[in-house]
């Protein structure tokens, strides 16, 4: 499994990512690049070079792990980078 995250302060909107990403995890939200299916993403990082500004970054990791700490920060409402990134 890989994670997927986007840095929302920096995202530009640039949209150039959207035609390379071979299972299209990303979607354009409030101008903003968005993970809309991250358990889609199959790792395949040289789609994120278009990005100009370096927002997107593909990890291996647990996504179960980054969803539970999501659900718990909605609970205290609070925003990390995941509620951000739409994770």
């Amino acid at each position: 499994m890989y994670a997927v995250k986007v840095d929302q302060q920096r995202c530009a909107g640039c949209r150039n990512h959207l035609d390379t990403c071979p299972t299209d995890v990303y979607e354009i939200h409030n101008q903003t690049s968005a993970p809309v299916d991250p358990e889609k993403c199959i790792g395949a990082e040289n789609w994120c070079e278009p990005c100009e500004q370096e927002t997107i970054s593909v990890t291996k990791g647990d996504l179960e792990r980054v969803k539970e700490v999501k659900k718990r920060e909605d609970r205290l409402g609070v925003h990390s980078l995941f509620s951000q990134a739409g994770l």
